[in-house]
Parts: structure tokens; sequence; C-alpha cells
């Protein structure tokens, strides 16, 4: 497991450094993490899309099982699951199965987009051109917490990104 950005799984509190996104071009309209507010929950890491897929996948899913122990070793630490990200796991073949032993754990938090996320998740979707990918950094960004993810290239510099898989 290799790491991107800035933080720990353990660590709520991050502060992302500037960079770029994997094109090279500045990411600044892309949703702050570090303004962003967070709820009421110890969300430690977000799983996006490719994420999802690894667990589902007997070869990969240790790489996703290693930063959830980790991140559960606090009682109180959870992580969250973009319910967007859920959908487009399961358009792409993930077993739902597994899915179900996922979401099913004491320690995930289903995140949805709430009212006020549309703007950012707007344009979030429009400067990465995938839905997915936008609603991990809207939750990200609300949590102020890593996204572990298998395509973490995908993801501006500004964001702490888990690097997942082989």
């Amino acid at each position: 497991m290799s790491r991107s950005g800035t933080g720990s799984v353990g660590n709520a509190t991050r502060s992302p450094p500037h960079g770029t996104t994997s094109g090279g071009t500045s990411s600044p309209n892309v949703t702050d993490p570090a303004t962003s507010a967070s709820p009421d929950v110890s969300v430690q890491l977000v799983l996006d899309t490719s994420a999802l897929l690894a667990y589902c996948h007997p070869d990969l899913a240790i790489h996703v099982g290693e930063p959830l122990a980790i991140c559960e070793e606090d009682e109180d630490a959870q992580f969250a699951v973009p319910a967007v990200c859920l959908g487009e796991a399961v358009r792409n073949g993930a077993g739902e199965a597994m899915l179900q032993v996922l979401t099913g754990r004491d320690s995930c938090v289903i995140a949805p987009l709430r009212r006020g996320d549309w703007p950012a998740f707007g344009r979030d979707a429009v400067l990465l051109d995938r839905l997915d990918l936008a609603a991990a950094t809207v939750v990200a960004a609300a949590y102020r917490a890593p996204i572990l993810s298998q395509e973490w290239g995908r993801y501006p510099g500004d964001f702490p990104v888990i690097s997942i898989g082989p």
C-alpha cells in the first residue's frame, strides 16, 4: 500500500498539500478538502469505486482489508462508502454479496450526497469527468479523510489518496 498526499488512516486532521492533477494542471476548482465542513462522525477513510471493486476481487481484497483493519483498530473510527460509488461498483460487476458484507460492517457509513453538496459535486463531475470520482471527492472533503483507490492518479493533487493494488 502506498500513499499519495498527506494524512494517515488513523489521523482525522489533515492538511492536504497543493498539487496538480494527473494531467499536470492546477486543480483549484475541485472541492477543497481543507475547507469543507466535517459531519459529526469519525470517518477515517473513504472507499471509491475502484476500492469497492478490489474488495470484491479475491486477489485484491487484501489491499482493501489491510487499510480497513488499521482504521478499525480505533473502535470509534469509521470508513465511508459514497452511495454513488456503490452503484457504480455494481454497474461494473462487483459482487453484491461481498458489498453486503462490507456495508454490513458496524464501521461502515454509506454516504449520500447532501442537499448542499450539489454545486461541488457538479463542478467536480465536470473537472474529473466521472460522477463516482466526484462523489468520492465530495465525501472525502466533508469528512476530511483520504480516499482509498486504485485510481489515485485520477484525483487532483489536493486530495490525500491512499493507493492500493499491485
